[in-house]
């Protein structure tokens, strides 16, 4: 996934579990319960079913896993 300084992500949810790798710049990852901010080097699991959105702080460049058979669901 890339994204541009400024842009945000709306809030979505998947139905299976995705793991987030940060190649390049800063983010932050909104939670209903907490907030995390994803920079280069760092990981993140995102647990299925659990809405999140991203802001992109820095021009964002990271790889996302999920399973094949995952849907994303916008809210």
């Amino acid at each position: 996934m890339n994204g541009q300084a400024g842009m945000v992500i709306p809030f979505q949810r998947s139905t299976e579990e995705a793991a987030i790798a940060v190649l390049e710049g800063l983010a932050l990852l909104q939670l209903p319960d907490t907030d995390h901010f994803l920079k280069k080097g760092s990981t993140f699991i995102v647990p299925a079913g659990i809405p999140h959105s991203l802001n992109i702080i820095e021009d964002f460049k990271a790889i996302a896993v999920m399973n094949v058979d995952s849907e994303i669901q916008f809210q």
